[in-house]
């Protein structure tokens, strides 16, 4: 993404950690005020995306962001796994995101547990 002539990219370290920069490095511990609103949505993404475990980390960005786009049969059997345990663990890691993301403001506890 290109703003103001400067790139700016959500990068991925080898252990699967996202890094947002490199020309504004972002630490936990700062305010959001100074980032543009499209900068504040890639700093929530990358907080939430560093809240999960180093395989939901890895699932959402083989499936989601990786640029080289592979079928879900070629993913599941890269990680040598069933079917039905790739669906599981990556709802599970959308669920997980979703909870991180911004205190879990885009769940909707009534989709997710509906009335009895």
């Amino acid at each position: 993404m290109r703003m103001a002539n400067e790139k700016q990219v959500l990068s991925l370290t080898s252990d699967y950690t996202f890094e947002y920069g490199p020309s504004h490095p972002y630490k936990e511990n700062n305010s959001l005020d100074h980032y543009s609103e499209v900068e504040k949505e890639l700093i929530k993404i990358q907080i939430s995306l560093n809240k999960l475990s180093k395989m939901e980390r890895k699932l959402i960005y083989d499936k989601y962001i990786c640029v080289e786009k592979k079928s879900d049969i070629a993913l599941y059997l890269s990680y040598s796994i069933s079917e039905s345990t790739f669906y599981r663990n990556l709802n599970r890691a959308l669920i997980h995101f979703a909870e991180a993301y911004d205190c879990g403001k885009i769940l909707n506890p009534k989709k997710l547990y509906p009335p009895s």
